[in-house]
């Protein structure tokens, strides 16, 4: 592929440099300050305009003139150089504000070195005829497999991607390139943590951006991450560390810090008010319970995932939330029972920060209240501004809420969810917020019914309640009995109706829907009503509510998705002439069904039937065109439609044979069976019968005989066993086809302590996955000799297993997964001379979240473009965007 140069990445780094060459800018006065010759600066200046000038033209020119290539790259290197250097000039001064040490840069040394890069500089921009090409490749991508360049001396931006085996030779080349200013992962989370710990521990001192995401394996952030000091990005997320060093408290130019779901991560450094260029703070999913002090120092801080509001003088209180004034987008606001009155919530500011557009405003604690005005005095003064677009409030402990909730002055706000607000016994007047399209009610105890002064406040009387509203979610509503004054006008643009878990709920739905497509009535089993007219709906889901049925007695020819329970629809279904329905469920029908009295609709492309225990038949009078079916009842002799795609049987207690088809079924490619306690065969004919099967899976089916030869067809490529003692137990007369994947899960504590035994493996199979194989003792190498394909080995949660007889794992293994198998691990961290020869030839080796041991491979290097680059992540822009380069070098990724 033809190889861009310059473009956009010189563009932005010249725009950075020319902005920081102003006589205003920081850095020129520290220099005055050291006594520098600013003649050098009144030349570079001119310099980088002058090479700016025709960086246009070479970029249309370097096509077809491969010297204006080079001389591209040339320019490009000695921009680096000086992007470095003014960093340096830069984080020295802010080292100062901190502390009265120093970096300590030589005046003489630093003026030679920027003396050589104006010279350099003005000689490309004089001479652009220069001749000769090298490898010159700013962007590397790492990839297994293969082979390729190897890291240039001018690279700046290195990615990997599905990197599962890093080399030696990587890491010693990292060790070379000190001028890295990018290391982006993606994928990594097979990478040993030892890589990344090497990483960091290199002198990468000009490194700008470095991601670890999803890095299962690091646990841990080595105190060397403090002299990467130049670093603008750093990305943690999903890692399992579980604490952070001060010394990355240091890294004063940093401006993103990602520590999404670090599951143990329980706490950020005391000194984090020290990132003053701190954008970007997420740790969404993480185990923080409280802020430290001082982080209202933050003030360029724009993007801040959760504010846990903590108890004094501990933690950081409401008041240093009310300090950052450039907060944007979305943030939850936690633990608010920590605030004492309406007086101290006011410290937080939120009607100023008129730039949050989605805020969750949370209590934590169920603790019992003693005054419900303190609480809403609390929530009165949490008020946001009135561009507000997305609203939660989840455990409010109060008993009303303040008049600002429900305002008309909100027309921004999109979203409404009100959570278990237990103490509350009246809803809110929501029906005059003009721009609201989706509201969601959930957990509200104490409300026993809702009235008119939901639908709209006193000063309201013209308008229309919900008239914007397109979504509605009423949940887990305990004390509910009626809605009131339903036979208001409202909701004309409602199409999404769900109520759930409402026991005591006797009265009507609403009248007038109108623009109704879906409504979903489930477990409200005192509920007696009609449900009201809908000619556009399309999807109707009426269970645990027997009482709730058409008011024509007749189907919607609108209707496309249908699941009911009880027998109160089934008439519904006898009288209606439905031809358009795609997906059917049936569930709890106590009655005896006879499909073609209830004229299954042809058009089914999904079928469910759940605990209909007199299920009579169904068989080839109702041939459909279904790609799914999913059967659960307690005897059904079963004749399948050819052209059935996936098929899902559970708890069909009398089923002993699964297919009684006269027919091969041409579409099926899976099978699910669970439950089935006498289901002794899968077919008489699989071969015939199932010609393109693809995956089984068998699970609870004790009866099911050890695959005699026929069981299985030949197609069959993927089989997943669980809690099948028979079959397992006589896994010696298994009689299987060239399937590739093998995965069984048992947790009887008898059945099997050494596996496998004799050659009933086949040898196509390249993944095999053990998982709580309760009875496991031994794994016999001896009989995985012959699987001269396989490639993964996982063992998981077999606790009982110790040993390994034979001579070693097939040599064709790649990877050795062994995961909370206490003994066997114990075993090969300790490199038992028992255990680990049989295993130590195996490429990667991971003993739970960790690798243990891994090999060099070979991997295949990218290098990538401006030409490919993509959009980068929104956050980013918004947040470091006085650090052009790192956008430009996170797109390469996924190009090949």
């Amino acid at each position: 592929m033809a190889e861009l140069v310059g473009g956009a990445i010189l563009q932005a780094v010249f725009g950075v440099l020319l902005e920081r060459l102003t006589p205003d800018a920081e850095f020129l006065n520290f220099i005055r300050g050291m006594k520098l010759d600013k003649n050098l600066l009144h030349r570079l200046k001119p310099t980088l305009n002058a090479a700016r000038a025709v960086l246009n033209d070479a970029e249309l020119k370097q096509f077809k003139d491969p010297a204006v290539k080079e001389w591209l790259y040339d320019l490009k290197d000695a921009v680096y150089e000086v992007q470095d250097l003014i960093d340096d000039i830069s984080t020295q001064t802010q080292v100062c504000d901190f502390s009265s040490a120093s970096l300590k840069v030589n005046d003489r040394d630093m003026r030679i070195k920027l003396e050589a890069i104006t010279d350099r500089l003005e000689l490309i921009v004089k001479h652009k005829d220069i001749l000769g090409l090298k490898t010159n490749n700013f962007f590397f991508r790492l990839e297994k497999e293969g082979e390729g360049n190897k890291i240039g001396s001018r690279t700046r931006q290195l990615s990997y991607i599905n990197l599962n085996f890093p080399s030696s030779d990587d890491v010693e080349s990292l060790k070379r390139e000190k001028a890295l200013r990018t290391i982006l992962g993606f994928d990594s989370q097979w990478i040993p943590g030892s890589i990344g710990n090497t990483i960091m521990q290199l002198d990468l001192k000009y490194l700008r951006v470095l991601s670890f995401h999803n890095f299962k394996s690091l646990k841990t952030i080595p105190d060397s991450i403090g002299e990467f000091i130049h670093l603008h990005y750093l990305d943690l997320s999903q890692t399992s560390i579980v604490r952070l060093p001060d010394s990355l408290c240091k890294l004063y130019n940093l401006q993103t810090l990602k520590l999404h779901y670090c599951n143990n991560l329980e706490m950020l450094p005391n000194d984090m008010h020290d990132l003053v260029n701190l954008r970007y703070l997420g740790f969404f999913g993480t185990r923080v319970k409280e802020m430290p002090r001082g982080m209202s120092k933050l003030k360029n801080l724009q993007f801040l995932s959760e504010f846990i509001v903590g108890k004094e003088p501990e933690a950081a209180n409401i008041g240093e939330l009310g300090e950052m004034q450039n907060l944007m987008n979305g943030i939850k606001i936690s633990k608010l029972e920590n605030i004492k009155n309406g007086k101290e919530a006011c410290k937080g500011r939120m009607m100023e920060k008129q730039d949050i557009r989605r805020l969750r405003l949370s209590w934590s604690s169920g603790d019992c209240i003693n005054d419900s005005r303190t609480e809403k005095d609390i929530l009165d003064n949490l008020q946001p501004h009135w561009g507000l677009e997305g609203l939660t409030i989840e455990g409010y402990r109060g008993t009303i809420f303040p008049n600002w909730l429900g305002s008309r002055s909100y027309n921004n706000m999109t979203l409404l969810r009100l959570e278990k607000c237990e103490n509350c016994w009246m809803l809110p007047s929501l029906g005059q917020l003009p721009a609201l399209r989706k509201l969601c009610i959930r957990g509200f105890d104490g409300v026993v019914s809702i009235g008119v002064e939901f639908f709209k406040g006193d000063d309201c009387a013209s308008v229309i309640p919900f008239s914007s509203l397109e979504c509605l979610e009423i949940e887990d509503m305990s004390a509910w009995e009626e809605w009131h004054s339903i036979e208001i006008e409202a909701f004309p643009k409602l199409r999404w109706l769900h109520i759930f878990r409402c026991p005591k709920l006797t009265g009507s739905l609403p009248i007038q829907l109108v623009s109704l497509v879906g409504l979903t009535v489930s477990e409200c089993p005192l509920l007696c009503c009609f449900i009201p007219r809908c000619p556009k709906i399309q999807a109707l889901g009426i269970s645990g509510s027997e009482n709730v049925v058409l008011q024509e007695q007749v189907l919607p020819p609108s209707l496309r998705h249908l699941k009911i329970s009880g027998n109160g629809m089934l008439e519904a279904m006898a009288h209606s002439e439905v031809v358009h329905i795609k997906e059917l469920g049936l569930w709890d029908c106590c009655n005896a069904i006879s499909f073609p009295v209830v004229r299954m609709p042809q058009s089914v492309t999904r079928l469910s039937i759940g605990n209909c225990k007199e299920v009579e038949s169904l068989k080839q009078e109702c041939e459909m065109s279904q790609k799914e079916a999913s059967v659960t009842s307690s005897f059904l002799p079963i004749e399948m439609s050819p052209i059935l795609d996936y098929l899902y049987i559970a708890e069909c207690h009398n089923l002993i044979s699964v297919l009684v088809s006269d027919t091969p079924l041409q579409n099926l490619r899976s099978i699910s069976i669970y439950s089935c306690k006498n289901l002794k065969w899968l077919s008489n004919e699989s071969e015939y019968l199932l010609p393109t099967l693809k995956v089984l899976s068998i699970h609870s089916c004790p009866e099911v005989e050890p695959f005699p030869e026929g069981f299985l067809p030949s197609s069959l490529r993927e089989l997943r066993i669980g809690n099948c003692k028979k079959v397992l137990a006589h896994h010696t007369e298994w009689h299987l086809p060239s399937i590739t994947s093998l995965t069984i899960r048992d947790f009887n504590p008898d059945t099997v302590k050494c596996f496998p035994e004799g050659c009933s493996l086949p040898p196509t199979l390249t993944t095999l996955k053990l998982d709580s194989v309760t009875s496991l003792e031994t794994l016999n190498c001896e009989g995985l000799q012959h699987l001269t394909s396989l490639q993964e080995l996982r063992i998981d949660r077999c606790r009982k297993l110790k040993k390994m007889e034979g001579e070693k794992l097939p040599t064709s293994l790649r990877k050795l997964i062994i995961d909370r198998c206490d003994l066997l691990e114990q075993r090969c961290r300790n490199k038992d001379q028992e255990i680990w020869p049989k295993i130590s030839h195996t490429p990667a080796i991971r003993l739970s979240d960790e690798w243990f041991s891994f090999h060099p491979t070979t991997h295949r290097y990218y290098v990538v473009t401006d030409k490919y680059i993509k959009v980068f992540p929104s956050e980013v822009v918004l947040y470091c965007s006085s650090y052009e380069l790192m956008i430009l070098c996170m797109f390469l990724l996924h190009t090949k």
